[in-house]
């Protein structure tokens, strides 16, 4: 794994991707060559199938979940710190410098490729962002060369955002002053169209998308987001399910005879089970409707992973083929974050232990961006020796 740290002690002027490209130097620069030419020679597909869920446990406490799936099968994700004090220069279409800023905030995500940006994380103020997939429908804001200074493009959004906002109000107040403008990704020559997700520790949350080239922002009050349509269009199809249930239907008696259900479920007949945006958003909606919530934020983000299992697409199961290349959808991670003890979990495909990082415990006032390689494998426990007699279990 390449592993590189920024410091905050950038020349004026130096916007952070030169300050990568001259940290890089030296490192192995064939690997990251060819890594390059890889990402740029095979055929793209990219995430389709995100699902997303917002949870209040009994006392209050928030959770955000979510789950990452991505077609590209070398796609590689590490979990990144950012501190306070790191300044960061947005891209432009125009390639002009965008929009400065210096991290206001810390905060903890996934990053791709190892690139200084997030596209879902946690700051430490309890303000959660995550990026989803958002084809047929994401267009973002016209930009001149004259707005370069006030342009944020798509994908340091949730950068922007985690680094600069406390809460959900700050950033409805701060989206007037920008604009969201979309930047092709230069290792990969896409555009990738996303809409974004944000909630805060008293669980004011947002949808922010740009349709047809206006920024539109819905209140979150469902609690669930996934892919494309629009937003407004989940919820408006929302409707066609209100009658499942989580109750399970009594029997009805026709000409005489008594018609009982099968087993258990039956109040939930109809719910969408396949992996589509809008059969997603509904079932993440009925479960997070329905599930018991937790007593605090700690049971709830338990509760968080039991139901973003239920979205797991294991590998295979969901393909495309693209001149003549097979793709395959898999999720490579889910995460939960509880917004009031400032605590980002997740676990990952390759295994599904759940771990924690703690922004409480970190320093925030660090003068490094700092990585962890998250791509280690599943640890089975083994079990043989641990049989004891049921004497020595009540004892």
């Amino acid at each position: 794994m390449l592993l590189l740290t920024f410091d905050r002690r950038m020349r004026s002027g130096e916007t952070l991707s030169e300050a990568v490209a001259k940290r890089i130097k030296g490192v192995d620069m064939f690997k990251c060559f060819c890594l390059c030419c890889a990402f740029l020679l095979l055929p793209f597909h990219s995430m389709q199938a995100c699902t997303g869920i917002a949870q209040k446990a009994e006392n209050g406490d928030w959770v955000f979940g979510r789950t990452m799936e991505f077609g590209v099968e070398f796609m590689k994700f590490n979990l990144l710190f950012i501190p306070r004090g790191i300044a960061y220069t947005s891209q432009t279409p125009s390639n002009q410098p965008g929009a400065k800023w210096t991290t206001k905030y810390a905060l903890v995500g996934f990053n791709p490729l190892g690139f200084p940006l997030v596209v879902d994380g946690l700051n430490e103020k309890g303000l959660a962002c995550g990026g989803f997939y958002f084809p047929g429908w994401a267009e973002y804001e016209k930009t001149t060369p004259q707005d370069a200074s006030k342009t944020i493009s798509n994908m340091d959004f949730i950068t922007w955002v985690l680094s600069n906002f406390a809460t959900v109000q700050e950033v409805r107040q701060a989206l007037d002053d920008i604009k969201v403008a979309g930047v092709i990704d230069p290792n990969s020559g896409v555009l990738f169209p996303l809409h974004f997700f944000i909630i805060d520790e008293t669980g004011d949350k947002i949808v922010v998308e740009y349709v047809k080239g206006k920024k539109q922002v819905h209140s979150a009050w469902i609690g669930t987001i996934t892919n494309s349509p629009t937003y407004d269009w989940h919820v408006i199809n929302a409707r066609n399910y209100i009658g499942i249930s989580a109750l399970n239907k009594p029997s009805v008696e026709v000409n005489g005879h008594d018609l009982a259900q099968f087993g258990q479920g039956s109040g939930a007949l109809g719910l969408p089970g396949d992996f589509t945006p809008p059969s997603r958003f509904i079932r993440a909606s009925f479960l997070n409707q329905v599930a018991l919530m937790g007593k605090n934020g700690s049971e709830q983000v338990i509760r968080a992973f039991k139901i973003l299992n239920q979205f797991d697409i294991p590998k295979g199961s969901v393909k495309d083929i693209e001149n003549g290349h097979v793709h395959y959808e898999e999720t490579h991670w889910t995460s939960a974050s509880d917004l009031t003890a400032r605590c980002y979990y997740f676990h990952t495909y390759l295994s599904r232990i759940i771990h924690s990082v703690n922004l409480k415990a970190l320093d925030v006032n660090a003068t490094q961006i700092k990585s962890i390689a998250v791509d280690y494998p599943e640890k089975i426990s083994e079990m043989t020796s641990q049989f004891i007699t049921p004497a020595e279990i009540l004892n």
